[in-house]
C-alpha cells in the first residue's frame, strides 16, 4: 500500500497544500509548531477517521475557518483509490471513495491502512484503560470491517442500556427491559472480547520477542486482557453471569460496569506491571516494539503493508539505538518521519522525498505545493 498524494484544506494549521511526489521513505521537517504533526495526523486522519490528539473534531479545523477537507489517492495492487473526508462545524461530516459516498464508517476506515507511532502512543502504558481500549479498536478496525460495525452497535445498545439504567434509578421504571438490552450487549460483546483476545496473542509473541532482542535477553516482556467477564470456559455464560450478578449495583450507579467498553490490556516487565515498575526509556522501547508488532499483525491478517507514520519519537535516541531501530523501517512499503531536518537520513534512506512544513506551508523537494 502507498500513498502517492493528499490534498489538505482548513486542517488545523494547514490551510491550503495539496502534496504530490511521496516516496518510499518520506521525512517531514520544520521547526517546533509548524506542522508536521498536523500533516501526519491529515494522514492518520484519512486512514480512521479519527484524531489522537484532539478531544472533538471541531479542534482540527483552522482558525476562523468553519470545515476542514482532505483527500487522497492511495495505490495497492497496482490499483488506485481516492479517498476524500469533509467535516463541518455543524458536525456535518462526508466521506467519500472514488467519488461514491458512504453511509457507514466500516466501508471507509481501513481503506488506507496506518501504523503510528508518536509522543501519546509512548505514554500508552501509563495512560488510562479508555487510551489503551483505543489502541486495540484502531488497530482492529482496520484490519477487521465486521469488528468495526461491532464496535459500533455495541455502543449504540450501551447508550440505550444506560438511559434505562437512570430511568429505573430515578423514575422507577421496569427493569426487565434490562435483560433486552444485555442479550444485544453479550451477542456483540462475546464477539469483541474474541477478536481482541485472538489479535493479543498474535502481538504477544512478537512483542516478547522484540523486547528481548533490544534488552539483550534482559527484559522478557507480557502482554495480557483484563476483562471484566471470566475469559476461561464459556463467554456468553460467564457474561450473562456477571451481568446478573452487578445489575442492583449497576441501577444505582445509573452505569453499564460490565463489558468489552470496560476492558484493559496491561503490561507485565519481568514479572511485574509496567505502568508502576518501569523506567521511561523501558515503556518507550516496549510501545515501539508494540507497533512494530501492531504492523507485522495488519500485514499479515489484510495481505497489505501499512502506511508507517513517525512523529518525533526516535530523534532523541542515541545513534545506535536510532539506528538500527530505523534500519527496520527501512525495509517496509512506505514510511513518513517528522523531526527535524536530518543530516545523517540518507544513512537510513537511500532515497527519500524531503517535505518541508513552515508555518502551515508544504513543500516537497523545494517545490510548494
Amino acid at each position: 500500500m502507498e500513498l502517492k498524494s493528499i490534498s489538505v484544506k482548513n486542517f488545523r494549521n494547514i490551510k491550503d497544500a495539496e502534496v504530490i511526489g511521496f516516496k518510499k521513505a518520506n521525512l517531514v521537517a520544520g521547526g517546533n509548531a509548524q506542522g508536521k504533526t498536523n500533516f501526519l495526523e491529515s494522514i492518520y486522519y484519512l486512514s480512521t477517521l479519527s484524531s489522537s490528539r484532539m478531544k472533538t473534531l471541531n479542534d482540527l479545523i483552522s482558525i476562523g475557518e468553519t470545515y476542514f477537507s482532505l483527500r487522497c489517492k492511495v495505490e495497492k495492487d497496482g490499483l488506485s483509490k481516492t479517498l476524500d473526508a469533509f467535516y463541518g462545524l455543524e458536525k456535518e461530516t462526508n466521506v467519500r471513495v472514488n467519488e461514491n459516498p458512504v453511509s457507514k464508517k466500516s466501508e471507509f476506515i481501513g481503506e488506507l491502512k496506518t501504523v503510528k507511532f508518536s509522543p501519546e502512543d509512548i505514554d500508552l502504558i501509563k495512560r488510562s484503560p479508555v487510551e489503551r481500549r483505543r489502541n486495540i479498536n484502531l488497530l482492529l478496525s482496520q484490519i477487521s470491517r465486521p469488528y468495526l460495525s461491532d464496535l459500533s452497535r455495541y455502543h449504540q445498545v450501551l447508550a440505550q442500556k444506560n438511559k434505562l439504567l437512570f430511568q429505573v434509578s430515578e423514575r422507577g421504571a421496569d427493569k426487565k427491559m434490562l435483560s433486552v438490552w444485555n442479550a444485544q450487549l453479550v451477542e456483540t460483546g462475546v464477539r469483541i472480547v474474541k477478536a481482541r483476545l485472538e489479535a493479543i496473542d498474535s502481538l504477544k509473541t512478537g512483542l516478547k520477542e522484540l523486547q528481548l532482542k533490544i534488552s539483550g535477553g534482559k527484559e522478557i516482556i507480557e502482554l495480557s486482557y483484563k476483562c471484566s467477564f471470566d475469559i476461561n470456559g464459556d463467554l456468553v455464560k460467564n457474561f450473562e453471569k456477571k451481568l446478573e450478578e452487578v445489575q442492583e449495583k449497576e441501577i444505582i450507579r445509573k452505569a453499564s460496569l460490565i463489558g468489552p467498553h470496560r476492558d484493559d490490556l496491561v503490561f507485565i516487565l519481568n514479572g511485574k506491571d509496567a505502568k508502576y515498575f518501569s523506567s521511561e526509556g523501558q515503556q518507550r522501547s516496549i510501545i515501539i516494539n508494540l507497533k512494530l508488532t501492531e504492523y507485522m499483525l495488519m500485514k499479515e491478517k489484510t495481505g497489505e503493508e501499512p502506511v508507517v507514520l513517525i512523529d518525533d519519537i526516535f530523534f532523541d535516541l542515541d545513534e545506535s539505538r536510532r539506528s538500527a531501530i530505523l534500519s527496520v523501517f527501512n525495509g517496509m512499503a512506505q514510511v513518513f518521519l517528522a523531526g527535524t531536518e536530518d543530516k545523517n537520513f540518507e544513512k537510513y534512506f537511500s532515497e527519500y522525498s524531503l517535505i518541508k512544513i513552515e508555518e502551515g506551508k508544504v513543500t516537497i523537494n523545494g517545490q510548494k505545493s
